[in-house]
């Protein structure tokens, strides 16, 4: 379905490439895909984090938020590896997804060889 995401999707832009579906203006889209990075960050809850996407998104994004909400991890994570300005954030990152075990899935994922891709 939409709503499911690889996190070899998501790159360093891949927030900001969806907002430009919904802004004409890439400086919008800009500001808005750091603003749901910090929510995805801080939100303590998924009632909090769809809420404040909600505030600042829109109702009329629902189906994005929704998807956002179902992979936030995924998309806060692989965002946050894609962004690492040196290899030391990026290992920090890293050790912090594999003592987790639903970052560890992901973390994993990304670095899976490509061999059950061409099915």
């Amino acid at each position: 379905s939409s709503d499911t995401l690889h996190p070899r999707d998501i790159d360093a832009f891949w927030l900001q490439r969806e907002l430009n579906k919904y802004y004409a203006d890439a400086e919008a889209s800009r500001s808005k895909s750091e603003e749901v990075q910090e929510i995805l960050k801080s939100a303590n809850d998924e009632r909090e984090l769809e809420n404040k996407l909600m505030l600042l998104l829109g109702h009329d994004k629902f189906s994005f938020i929704r998807l956002l909400r179902k992979n936030r991890n995924m998309v806060l994570y692989c965002t946050l590896l894609a962004t690492a300005q040196s290899s030391k954030e990026k290992k920090e990152i890293e050790a912090k997804m594999e003592a987790d075990p639903d970052l560890a899935q992901i973390l994993h994922a990304l670095n899976e060889t490509d061999k059950g891709d061409l099915i």
